[in-house]
């Protein structure tokens, strides 16, 4: 379920185990926190976001696996497919279409439920208490642009990856990518390969319908 992610690129955050780690006394690098705050301006004055992303996921001792996904995003709502499975959510329920098993899992939204975040909320996930952050390299990329790399450290000792590399665009606050290093040698390496603001999403883009998917089962969790 790693994959199962951010990615929406925030997305994988907190599916990575962020969202369900104790708070405890967070160590801030303020360069760092002064970049996040760009990042999230930044994405919350778009309407709406496409992102298109690549994964790299490196397993010791095997060829890389590489894969690529796509990201909708209109506020609260939201739609990130990936090649074995789709996560969509319409701001009240949430959708979890697993596309080898034909199955699909549909679960309540809780506001108060920190363990399952949609992208916009993780655009201030370093507000949170879980984790220490700061600002560690600034370089030149291929392309010329000025790299941002900030580093994010669990506080948790039992989380299952030992820190988060997240690179930022310094003239504009995208973010271009990010590394999870899992403690079991597996790295997980995004890199967000275009980005497309404020495009118009029909009211239906958001909610899975399962008549395009006759052959699908649907187990619904919801409480009401």
């Amino acid at each position: 379920m790693r994959i199962s992610l951010f990615i929406s690129v925030f997305t994988f955050l907190a599916l990575t185990g962020w969202a369900q780690t104790p708070k405890t006394v967070r160590v801030e690098d303020p360069k760092a926190k002064e970049v996040f705050e760009k990042v999230r301006d930044r994405y919350e004055a778009y309407k709406t976001l496409t992102v298109n992303f690549s994964i790299e996921i490196q397993i010791p001792q095997n060829p890389p696996i590489n894969q690529t996904g796509t990201l909708l995003q209109q506020g609260k709502k939201y739609k990130l497919d990936l090649p074995d499975q789709m996560l969509m959510s319409d701001g009240n329920d949430l959708w979890l279409f697993r596309k080898e098993a034909k199955e699909v899992l549909i679960n309540d939204i809780d506001e108060g439920d920190d363990s399952v975040l949609s992208p916009i909320d993780l655009l201030k996930i370093y507000e949170r208490d879980d984790f220490e952050y700061a600002l560690v390299n600034e370089f030149k990329d291929k392309s010329n642009r000025t790299v941002q790399q900030i580093e994010l450290k669990p506080n948790a000792k039992d989380a299952d990856y030992s820190k988060i590399r997240i690179e930022i665009n310094k003239a504009d606050a995208a973010i271009l990518g990010m590394m999870a290093f899992f403690k079991d040698g597996v790295r997980y390496k995004v890199v967000l390969d275009k980005e497309t603001p404020n495009k118009s999403f029909s009211a239906s883009t958001f909610a899975f319908d399962a008549s395009q998917f006759p052959d699908v089962r649907v187990e619904d969790l919801r409480l009401d």
